[in-house]
């Protein structure tokens, strides 16, 4: 209850202080961007999906890290809770275009510093966890890696274009490279989520953690 409580009011609270500190209407930060603009209802629709499915990524892991808290399974946890962490910062840079609008314009930072910081995460995600990757079916994992890494340079080549295939082809890739990416994620906690409760189920106590 109290998690829900905080989940509400903690947003709630930030519109408020934004108001009162900043100016900031509140139907500004309370309704749906189109609301504001005539467009077709349709704009943004691939961009909004895309942010649903990191954060199917980031609720299924650290849903799954919240379970195997008190298994005994300390490596699998911390690998999923550290994925359910990274994809919940990547989708929240997509929903609020940290990297694209916000360091530039706001910060006056280069638009490589994020990601930067992006890539070096991620790099360390996948190395300090490698036996636990290597453990899963990793072939989406590494299908998204790539589409996601190929869309990061069509954004650089093309970073004026606005348009057209350029478009179509970074935005269609980074597309991809979510879903594969939510895709691993879910299916890597539901195995540890089975593979938990069949454990527990058989001996009625928790199993004793995988050697990975």
């Amino acid at each position: 209850m109290w998690l829900y409580a905080v989940g509400v009011a903690g947003p709630l609270a930030a519109v408020a202080a934004a108001t009162l500190v900043f100016g900031v209407e509140p139907s500004r930060l309370l309704r749906d961007p189109n609301a504001y603009s005539v467009q077709a209802f349709y704009v943004g629709f691939f961009s909004n999906l895309g942010v649903l499915a990191w954060w199917t990524a980031a609720v299924s892991c650290l849903t799954a890290a919240a379970a195997l808290h008190r298994r005994g399974w300390d490596e699998e946890r911390a690998a999923v809770a550290a994925g359910g962490a990274l994809s919940a910062v990547l989708g929240l840079d997509d929903l609020l275009m940290v990297h694209e609008a916000f360091v530039p314009d706001y910060l006056g930072l280069p638009e490589l510093l994020p990601l930067a910081a992006y890539a070096a995460a991620m790099a360390w995600y996948l190395w300090r966890f490698r036996a636990f990757h290597l453990s899963m079916d990793a072939g989406l994992l590494a299908a998204a890696l790539v589409l996601l890494g190929s869309s990061v340079l069509a954004d650089l080549a093309y970073s004026d274009a606005y348009e057209g295939i350029p478009v179509l082809l970074e935005d269609g890739l980074k597309f991809g490279g979510i879903c594969a990416w939510a895709a691993y994620h879910a299916a890597a906690a539901c195995r540890l989520l089975r593979e938990g409760a069949a454990g527990a189920g058989r001996s009625g106590v928790p199993p004793s953690p995988r050697r990975l």
